[in-house]
């Protein structure tokens, strides 16, 4: 299903008396997108207006995808207690209860996977910030020299060569120009012309088209009316790479060294993890007591050292209430991360940074 056909069917739906819900994260799924990029948003809302449809809350790059949105007819807006119920307070970046429909009309809410469709593999080329940017022309009768110079102020590998983005003949890099100079002596761009490099959609899944730098440098973006987009390099992979990745490895540092701390006075003080937990089981009887501290989740060293006697044991010196609150905001954002609800945005990887920079503080100072 297309973005297209998945605003018909809800302008359907609403023309039929019903209401319309659909939960954020599965109307950005609907468009091709597992990320909230603006050009996301943008593209939604084009298609929104076209529709003759409007939503509260409107979609943005920071909603959480949680967020129920519900749809109405242009000529039929919400009435204003209705915005305000599904808009819902903005609290920072504690993540609050999203408004809810009833649930009689909780209706087709996510769309139907299509397998055929990369959008529902979730890992698609569109989603990589350079297929969204449409890159720097070069003529093909400019100069090798104005090429290789626009590419050295640019700091680029490469330039898009036509005379607008729906008639790119290829790409010129310092590649293409070096083995044109080993066969004569090119003067303009169309010389060094490397007219096979590949061409996708956004839709592309991301993994093949990381097998296409093994033989080639970059890969052009087109949209179906052929015209590009963007040019994805093997750095923007690397960039993708990290994006992904460091969350990961910093929430897995922070649980390892929290983890270590906690041993350490377990150890000296020869408590056992089943005492230090205990309250947690109390609360919890149906619960398995974790056997070795390795096995901590980050919920359970939060309970732990959420306590004031633990928390002074253990010693770490910050305040507990503030470092605690913190914490298990970080928790909640480690709990998207790890269950690919979401991918965290500038704003959460900061705050899993500065948290993870603080947890290494703590751990120096007991090393010592």
């Amino acid at each position: 299903m297309s973005g297209t056909e998945y605003l018909d069917a809800i302008r359907s739906q609403l023309e039929s008396g019903k209401s319309a819900w659909r939960r954020a994260d599965n109307v950005f799924r609907a468009f091709g997108y597992v990320r909230r990029r603006q050009s996301a948003v943008d593209q939604f809302n084009r298609e929104l207006a076209d529709h003759g449809l409007t939503a509260e809350p409107a979609l943005s790059t920071t909603i959480p995808l949680s967020t129920y949105v519900r749809f109405f007819l242009v000529d039929n807006p919400p009435p204003p207690e209705v915005v305000a119920v599904a808009q819902g307070p903005e609290v920072g970046f504690i993540e609050v209860e999203p408004a809810q429909p009833p649930a009689s009309e909780q209706v087709e809410e996510p769309p139907p996977a299509d397998e055929s469709n990369p959008a529902d593999r979730a890992l698609i080329v569109g989603n990589l910030a350079a297929a969204e940017h449409p890159p720097e022309m070069v003529n093909p009768q400019a100069s090798i020299a104005e090429a290789l110079t626009t590419m050295d102020l640019r700091d680029y590998s490469q330039l898009a060569v036509g005379n607008n983005h729906g008639s790119v003949k290829g790409i010129v890099s310092y590649k293409s120009i070096a083995r044109a100079m080993l066969h004569g002596h090119p003067k303009e761009v169309k010389d060094a012309l490397d007219v096979s490099v590949p061409r996708v959609e956004p839709g592309a899944p991301l993994l093949e088209v990381v097998e296409l730098f093994k033989k080639h440098d970059a890969v052009l973006v087109q949209g179906p009316d052929k015209v590009v987009r963007g040019i994805v390099t093997p750095a923007d992979i690397a960039d993708e790479f990290s994006a992904l990745a460091g969350p990961f490895l910093l929430i897995g540092q922070i649980e390892e060294q929290l983890r270590w701390l906690v041993k350490k006075w377990l150890e000296r003080d020869h408590v056992d993890l089943a005492a230090a937990l205990k309250l947690e089981a109390d609360n919890d009887p149906g619960k398995a007591t974790p056997k070795e501290v390795t096995d901590l989740t980050m919920g359970e060293l939060l309970w732990i050292l959420s306590a004031e006697d633990s928390w002074k044991a253990v010693g770490i010196k910050y305040d507990r209430v503030t470092f605690c609150r913190e914490f298990d905001a970080v928790r909640e954002i480690r709990n998207a991360v790890m269950h690919f609800k979401d991918i965290p945005g500038p704003k959460d990887y900061k705050r899993i940074q500065d948290f993870a920079a603080v947890v290494q503080r703590a751990y120096l100072a007991r090393l010592k």
